[in-house]
């Protein structure tokens, strides 16, 4: 998810929901930043993180959960948002078992 947030005060949210683990990218001024966050009965491998993308390996898959797990945030503008997805692209190829990817793309497909 987008947060505009930065780590520390995400912290608090996150124990009140009741997960263990987190993972944050931190906005840039007013924009963007990225978190997620997780209980221990899960396990993540980081495969690639930036300001757009966090792309993870689950490795305790034993509940019926993706393999592979991408949380996007889509620039608003468009000369990066195309770099977002041209990295999403590269992504593909790497894939081996199931995915999801999820997040506020900022843009329209038709």
């Amino acid at each position: 998810m987008e947060t505009k947030m930065c780590a520390r005060k995400l912290g608090e949210i996150k124990r009140r929901c009741g997960f263990t683990q987190e993972l944050y990218i931190d906005p840039i001024g007013l924009a963007g930043g990225l978190a997620i966050w997780w209980c221990d009965n899960v396990s993540f491998t980081v495969l690639y993180k930036s300001k757009n993308i966090i792309h993870v390996c689950i490795e305790s898959n034993g509940m019926g959960l993706p393999k592979f797990l991408s949380l996007v945030y889509g620039p608003p503008k468009d000369r990066e948002r195309r770099v977002v997805w041209e990295l999403m692209k590269s992504l593909v190829a790497t894939i081996e078992d199931s995915w999801l990817v999820v997040g506020d793309f900022n843009d329209l497909i038709s």
